[in-house]
C-alpha cells in the first residue's frame, strides 16, 4: 500500500513539472526541481517590479471606505477575521466586466506585491500551480460590501504582464459582478468602475491545504472586494 502511494505522489508531482514545462538534469528528481522552481517564483512574485517599490496601500482601513453600517464588518466579526488589508487598487476593464469570461484579473508586477506578500509559501505554490484556467489553484472566499459570501480561485497566469486571475466557481462570479452593479449598460461594461481588494483570515474558514496542512496559515485567506465609480 505503501508503495502504491509513494508512486501516485510521484505520478502527481510528475504531472505538475510537465504542466509547469519544467526540464531538470539527469539525477535530480522532479520533486526537487518542482520544488525549486517554486521557490524562484515566489521570490519573483514578491519582489518590487523593476526596481520600483510596491504600492501602499496600508493606509486604506476597511472601515473608512465602507458604510458605518456595512453588512460586510458585522460579517467579519462575526468570523474572528483579523484586520483586513487594503493589498490592490485597480480599474475594472470591459473585458472584466464581461460575463462570459468567468474571472477578474489583478495585474501583477509592483502594483500587486501586496498580494503574494499575504500568500503564506504553500498557499502561494497552489496559486502559482494553477494550470491557468482556475481548475487548480488557491480556493478564496471572496466577501462583498453587504457581506455576500462568493466562491473564488485565485490563480497567477505568467503572459506577458503576469496577472493574478480570481476565477469563480459555478455562477458566483456573475453573481458577484451583477449584486454589485459593475455590469450595467452593455455600452458602458466596466466603465469608471474601480475596485478595492483587502485580504483578511479566518479560522472559522480553515480548511486543510489540498495538498498537505498549512501550520503557517493561521487561518484561512479570505477577501474583501469593494467596487466604486471613479470620478
Amino acid at each position: 500500500m505503501g508503495q502504491a502511494n509513494s508512486a501516485a505522489t510521484g505520478q502527481a508531482n510528475s504531472a505538475q513539472v510537465e504542466r509547469l514545462g519544467i526540464s531538470y538534469p539527469a539525477g535530480q528528481t522532479p520533486e526537487e526541481n518542482l520544488a525549486k522552481t517554486l521557490a524562484r517564483w515566489r521570490e519573483k512574485l514578491r519582489a518590487p517590479g523593476r526596481g520600483l517599490p510596491p504600492a501602499d496601500y496600508s493606509y486604506i482601513k476597511l472601515e473608512d471606505v465602507c458604510e458605518e453600517n456595512a453588512a460586510v464588518l458585522s460579517r467579519l466579526r462575526e468570523l474572528g477575521a483579523s484586520e483586513a488589508r487594503c493589498v490592490y487598487y485597480g480599474d475594472i476593464t470591459g473585458a472584466q466586466a464581461d460575463l462570459s469570461l468567468d474571472r477578474l484579473s489583478l495585474s501583477g508586477g509592483a502594483a500587486a506585491r501586496h498580494i503574494a506578500e499575504c500568500f503564506t509559501d504553500d498557499e502561494l505554490d497552489g496559486v502559482i500551480d494553477d494550470g491557468y484556467d482556475g481548475d487548480d489553484g488557491l480556493d478564496v472566499p471572496v466577501f462583498d460590501e453587504e457581506g455576500r459570501r462568493y466562491d473564488f480561485r485565485c490563480g497567477y497566469n505568467d503572459g506577458v504582464t503576469g496577472r493574478y486571475q480570481l476565477v469563480g466557481a459555478g455562477d458566483d462570479y456573475q453573481r458577484f459582478m451583477t449584486n454589485n452593479n459593475v455590469v450595467r449598460d452593455v455600452a458602458e461594461l466596466g466603465k469608471g468602475v474601480s475596485l478595492l481588494v483587502f485580504t483578511f483570515r479566518s479560522a472559522a474558514l480553515l480548511t486543510k491545504h489540498k495538498w498537505e496542512e498549512d501550520h503557517a496559515a493561521s487561518g484561512a485567506l479570505c477577501m474583501v472586494i469593494l467596487f466604486f465609480v471613479s470620478l
